[in-house]
């Protein structure tokens, strides 16, 4: 299978931006199965954004990630 395009979300990334979705914020311990270094790697990808230190929230670009159509090949 051919790697997954760095513009749409593996696995967990789209588990934290599901979790991140259905609330305003969360803490970095309730982002299960992140890390730090995904947390940082959400950040850098600019689709997740600190609201107060510990804290995240969604940007509108994690959730047009998160909607981007996967290609059939990647299925």
């Amino acid at each position: 299978m051919p790697p997954r395009p760095s513009h749409l979300p593996d696995y967990r990334e789209r588990s934290a931006i599901q979790l991140l979705r259905d609330r305003v914020e969360l803490r970095a311990n309730q982002l299960y199965p992140t890390g730090k270094a995904m947390i940082v790697r959400l950040e850098a990808k600019a689709w997740i954004e600190a609201a107060e230190p510990e804290t995240y929230r969604l940007t509108a670009a994690g959730l047009a990630a998160m909607k981007a159509p996967i290609p059939p090949s990647m299925r």
